[in-house]
C-alpha cells in the first residue's frame, strides 16, 4: 500500500497481481484509507470480479459503498463495458469524471483499471495501442492517478516484446501478492 500512496496525480502505473484476493486487497485498502475525507474520486474498473463482488469486498471492509456511490465519490464498473467502447469513449468517461471531481472540490481521480478485459476478449494489440496513448507521466491537466492492473497469468500470455512494451508504457510497476 505504501507504494500506492507514493503515487502522484498524473502518473500512469501498472499493477501485476497474482490473484483476485491480492487485487481486492489493493483496491479495498486504498479505498478505505482515501474515501473518508479524501480529496480524490475512486474509479474501479473490474474484470474477473463482478461489480457486485467488488462492492461486497468493500462493504466487508466497513466502507459505505452505496453512500459513496450516491455521492459519486466511488464508481465501480465492469471493465469490459468501458474498454470495449474504444479510446474516445473511455476518454469521455474520464473527462466527465474529472469535471465532476473539479466541481466537487476534489484534486482528481484515482483509477484502478483491470486491463485483463482486453486479454479475455483476445484484443492484445488493441490493449497495446490503448496503452500507447497514455504516457508514463500524464499531462498535468489530466489529474488522474492511473493504476492499470493485469492478472499475472494474463501478463505471462504476452510475448516478451509485448511485456516489455507494456512495462515501458508505465512509470512504475508494482507486483502484488497477498
Amino acid at each position: 500500500m505504501k507504494k500506492l500512496d507514493e503515487a502522484k496525480l498524473c502518473e500512469h502505473n501498472l499493477i501485476i497481481y497474482n490473484d483476485l484476493p491480492a487485487f481486492a486487497e489493493i483496491y479495498t485498502q486504498y479505498a478505505k484509507e482515501h474515501l473518508k475525507g479524501g480529496d480524490e474520486l475512486i474509479v474501479i474498473l473490474t474484470c474477473y470480479e463482478t461489480p457486485e463482488k467488488v462492492r461486497r469486498n468493500l462493504s466487508r471492509a466497513g466502507i459505505d459503498v452505496s453512500g459513496y456511490e450516491k455521492e459519486n465519490l466511488l464508481t465501480i464498473i465492469d471493465s469490459m463495458k468501458v474498454y470495449q467502447k474504444g479510446r474516445e469513449s473511455v476518454s469521455m468517461f474520464f473527462r466527465k469524471a474529472l469535471d465532476y471531481a473539479a466541481g466537487a472540490g476534489k484534486k482528481g481521480i484515482v483509477a484502478f483499471g483491470d486491463m485483463s478485459s482486453f486479454m479475455v476478449s483476445d484484443r492484445v494489440e488493441e490493449m497495446l495501442r490503448y496503452e500507447s496513448t497514455n504516457p508514463p507521466n500524464l499531462d498535468a491537466s489530466t489529474r488522474i492517478k492511473a493504476f492499470c492492473a493485469l492478472h499475472r497469468d494474463d501478463f505471462k500470455k504476452l510475448m516478451p516484446n509485448q511485456q516489455e512494451y507494456l512495462l515501458n508504457q508505465h512509470l512504475k510497476t508494482l507486483k502484488v501478492t497477498v
